[in-house]
């Protein structure tokens, strides 16, 4: 996910992104979707964003998610998050 504006991060915009930037790559899906910045970004909470990513993979448009710049206790709260 791009990180040069708070609206990447906006829950409402993780499918029409990844649509287009599949059609920019002409594929029908990414091997690995990375999400770089793992803390709230304007005024969006980062799992909330990411449980679009996850619907994401699967809708078959993603075959694996990506978290970068991540402490051990920021990826234990979202396991538990994707556990709800």
């Amino acid at each position: 996910m791009g990180e040069n504006s708070h609206e990447n991060h906006n829950p409402n915009n993780v499918l029409s992104e990844c649509k287009k930037s599949l059609k920019k790559g002409n594929l029908n899906y990414w091997d690995i979707y990375y999400m770089h910045t793992t803390y709230s970004f304007g005024n969006y909470s980062v799992l909330t964003t990411f449980d679009e990513i996850i619907k994401l993979k699967h809708s078959g448009l993603i075959k694996n998610t990506g978290l970068s710049n991540i402490t051990f206790d920021q990826l234990y709260t979202f396991i538990l998050n994707d556990k709800k």
